[in-house]
């Protein structure tokens, strides 16, 4: 019996993805609805883990990463992403102001 080599054995994971393609598919309605059937009390657990967890970013890019982690949310659910960012205090007025215009 020939040994099969394991895919990770001689790859970078990394390079898997073409990070500057174009995206091969759109998984935010699949975990939308995913996060809807979810009960209140599993979306209130979810939403906690979230904040709690982007309350510990640190660093120079911090900013960028929790807005970065905001738009994941809100492309996944609306009212998700207002849950969260308001767990954060974050006021998205201000945030929308500031936002570099194209």
């Amino acid at each position: 019996m020939e040994e099969q080599k394991s895919i990770l054995a001689d790859s970078d994971p990394a390079s898997w993805y073409d990070h500057n393609g174009e995206p091969k598919s759109n998984d935010y309605p699949q975990l939308g609805n995913r996060y809807r059937a979810l009960s209140e009390d599993a979306k209130s657990d979810l939403i906690n883990n979230i904040i709690s967890l982007i309350k510990k970013i640190d660093g120079p890019a911090k900013e960028m990463t929790v807005n970065v982690q905001l738009c994941h949310w809100f492309r996944t659910d609306m009212d998700l992403g207002m849950s969260v960012a308001n767990g954060l205090n974050i006021n998205l007025q201000d945030l929308m102001r500031n936002m570099p215009q194209n």
